[in-house]
């Protein structure tokens, strides 16, 4: 079951308030991608997913992450199966930016799929070389510790993190 979500700003989905509680333990587990995720809720009873694969684009400001996240957030299991993107200040400015239609938003994943659907036994390998060079950086990371301990989790996950992006 694959699903996107978007929101203008990363508080409406996680935050510290009382409602969004449940919102991070259900992402993390999602987002190890078991055959089948099960919630069981008093109005709706059970509701299965069968092979969650989410994906979320959420922005925020430094500001906003360090003093409203939910407390733990980092230590926790969610910060460590995220990867952060930071921009320091705008990239450009426009005044009226187009609305992109939405063939231009869903034409790299829908060209993907169509690819491995036509070809089912494709596989992506990474070349030798690459591969030299992965295992040299593996080692120098899984032998360093992050400056800021909170961010342990997240070091022990980056190589899953860069092999899914290879």
């Amino acid at each position: 079951s694959e699903f996107v979500f978007a929101a203008g700003e990363m508080s409406t989905i996680i935050n510290k308030r009382k409602d969004s509680e449940g919102v991070l333990p259900m992402l993390t587990d999602m987002m190890d991608n078991p055959d089948s995720y099960e919630r069981t809720t008093v109005a709706r009873g059970v509701d299965y997913v069968h092979n969650p694969t989410p994906t979320a684009l959420m922005c925020s400001t430094e500001e906003w992450v360090h003093g409203m996240m939910p407390a733990g957030i980092f230590e926790g299991g969610f910060m460590s199966r995220v990867i952060p993107c930071v921009a320091k200040g705008k990239a450009r400015t426009l005044a009226i930016p187009r609305e992109l239609d939405g063939a231009a938003r869903r034409g790299p994943g829908l060209a993907l799929k169509q690819l491995l659907t036509a070809h089912p036994s494709l596989r992506f390998e990474l070349d030798p070389f690459v591969q030299k060079v992965y295992a040299l950086w593996y080692e120098r990371l899984h032998t360093t510790e992050p400056d800021d301990r909170r961010l342990m989790g997240w070091q022990a996950r980056l190589h899953g993190h860069l092999l899914k992006l290879a």
